[in-house]
């Protein structure tokens, strides 16, 4: 699970955690597939993080990550 600005959200993405409205009902479930409208939806409410699916993406450079694996 990673946390992803609603500003970098991309269609296909799945949201890990359902978002909720401000009276506590489900807008979007738990494994729900964003598309274009979902995201203008989120956008429009002014909903800052998501919860997606799959890994934070890595910070460390490629060389890093060759170098860490040569140790191993």
């Amino acid at each position: 699970m990673r946390r992803v600005d609603s500003g970098k959200l991309e269609t296909g993405m799945i949201l890990a955690k359902p978002i909720l409205m401000k009276n506590g009902m489900i807008l979007f479930g738990e494994g729900t597939e964003l598309t274009e409208n979902y995201i203008e939806r989120i956008r429009d409410m002014a909903i800052e993080v998501i919860q997606i699916e799959g890994n934070a993406p890595s910070t460390e450079s490629r060389e890093q990550m060759l170098e860490k694996k040569l140790l191993q």
